[in-house]
């Protein structure tokens, strides 16, 4: 089997290394079945070298958003996020931290964490892992100052401007409406996606350079 690639943007095709059927073409189905074996593995395979660029682009998001215009978004090997409603958005932050294993990104402008939570980062910083919360609209009460800088691999960074919503370790990320703080959890109505830097690449790619981008423009 061969692979011809036109134009990323318009046109991929798989070509038989042999006749099919004595026609030399392949049913649609048969291409779409190709196509899907080569490049879902191929964004897969690129996430392992993640700083490969074409201009201005991962590799991982050229290959995705190529997948995504030959297969659509809907197709079985392709997922495009999960929406999560209150509840599971606090679950699922939950889990970012459980599952965590060498970083864990928290952005939320306003922060007051919940015992059970702040035990989680306990854990998480007692093992080792790397957490980088990033807030604003509000400093930090002495208390929650006092938690956070408890714990040895803690960085707390205060950005004035934030309104983002953003919780992310190596394989997953929420953005969300949701604040780190436990009113909104208990109180209000949220919503959010989940995404993963497996199935979703080309998001999971721009919100942690997004997240990059705000955090270089931050105070201690």
């Amino acid at each position: 089997m061969v692979l011809k690639l036109s134009n990323p943007a318009s046109r991929f095709s798989i070509i038989p290394s042999a006749n099919t059927s004595g026609t030399g073409k392949l049913s649609r189905s048969a291409r779409d079945l190709s196509f899907s074996q080569v490049i879902y593995p191929l964004v897969r395979y690129c996430m392992v070298f993640p700083h490969i660029y074409f201009r201005g682009q991962t590799l991982s998001c050229i290959l995705a958003e190529v997948y995504i215009l030959r297969c659509g978004s809907k197709h079985k090997y392709f997922n495009m996020g999960k929406f999560l409603r209150t509840s599971g958005i606090s679950h699922k932050i939950e889990d970012i931290i459980v599952e965590a294993k060498e970083e864990l990104v928290i952005v939320s402008p306003y922060l007051k964490i919940s015992n059970n939570l702040f035990e989680r980062f306990k854990e998480k910083s007692e093992e080792g892992v790397k957490i980088n919360f990033i807030y604003g609209k509000s400093e930090l009460t002495q208390v929650e100052r006092n938690k956070i800088e408890g714990l040895k691999t803690i960085n707390p960074y205060y950005y004035e401007n934030l309104h983002a919503k953003c919780y992310y370790n190596e394989k997953e990320m929420i953005i969300t409406s949701m604040n780190l703080y436990e009113f909104s959890e208990k109180n209000n109505r949220e919503m959010g996606v989940l995404v993963s830097k497996f199935d979703d690449a080309p998001i999971f790619e721009d919100g942690i350079q997004e997240a990059k981008s705000i955090l270089g423009c931050v105070d201690n």
